[in-house]
C-alpha cells in the first residue's frame, strides 16, 4: 500500500510513540501536545537520546539537574511543575 507525500513542515502527531498503557508523567505530556513537540524535539534540545526523552515522559524516570533546566526552559515552566519533589536548588 503506498503512502501519501505529507507536505512540508506537516506532524500528524506530535509525538512518535502510541500510548499504550498510563502516562507517568501526565504533565509533560499534556505540554509536549500543546507545544507541538515530538521526543526527538526534547531530545535534540536537551542533548540527550531520544529514547532517554520517552523515559522521561511514559516510563517516569527523572533527568539529572542539568537535564530537568533544559526541560523546563524548553517548556516553559518552574522545576517544580514538573518535578515538585525535586530536592535540588537551581543555580
Amino acid at each position: 500500500m503506498r503512502r501519501k507525500p505529507e507536505p512540508k513542515g506537516f506532524r500528524e502527531y506530535p509525538i512518535q510513540r502510541k500510548l499504550k498503557s498510563s502516562l507517568n508523567d501526565k504533565r509533560l505530556y499534556e505540554d509536549m501536545i500543546r507545544l507541538k513537540l515530538r521526543t526527538a524535539d526534547i531530545a535534540q534540545y536537551c542533548g540527550v537520546t531520544q529514547r532517554t526523552a520517552e523515559k522521561w515522559v511514559f516510563e517516569g524516570s527523572v533527568p539529572n539537574p542539568e537535564r530537568v533546566v533544559k526541560l523546563c526552559e524548553l517548556m516553559g515552566r518552574e522545576v517544580g511543575y514538573y518535578y515538585p519533589l525535586y530536592k535540588w536548588t537551581n543555580k
